[in-house]
């Protein structure tokens, strides 16, 4: 957030391009060191009525897919940055990726060519290298609800 230039960074959500976590990956990949991720979802009508403006800006994690669907929300003060919390806090579409989970989805991200692996920090690719039996749990626990998720499709 820019709070002398009344901006704060968004990415928008559409049909066509990446989802919610992917957008959550990606931010995630820009950092220095491994975290969890956590993120809501606010409809563009929410935004509009705050009062802010959209301003479609190129993004700087390592996605070019998610770079694309930057954008800065314009005309933020204090009370329209309240408004905006708020709008979060009574979303019913708030998510959290742990450590691990995370760890595990930047790894398959580069290895489908979605993030760009020399665009990551030291830092972080060595958290993720390093991480062991964590890192095999979490990836052992996406195949387990992937493997749930295509039964549950199954007639």
């Amino acid at each position: 957030m820019s709070p002398d230039e009344g901006r704060i960074s968004f990415y928008k959500l559409s049909n066509n391009g990446p989802s919610a976590p992917e957008i959550a990956v990606a931010l995630s990949a820009s950092r220095k060191t491994l975290d969890d991720a956590e993120w809501c979802q606010i409809d563009h009508a929410a935004i509009q009525n705050i009062g802010l403006a959209i301003d479609p800006k190129a993004g700087e994690t390592p996605s070019q897919i998610v770079n694309a669907e930057h954008v800065d929300l314009v005309g933020l003060k204090l009370t329209s940055l309240n408004d905006l919390i708020v709008a979060c806090l009574k979303s019913n579409k708030k998510h959290r990726l742990g450590m691990w989970e995370v760890a595990v989805e930047i790894e398959d991200a580069i290895n489908a060519g979605r993030i760009d692996r020399d665009k990551i920090q030291p830092g972080l690719l060595r958290a993720i290298g390093d991480g062991g039996r964590p890192l095999r749990r979490a990836r052992r626990a996406k195949e387990l609800r992937e493997a749930e998720a295509a039964n549950a499709q199954t007639p």
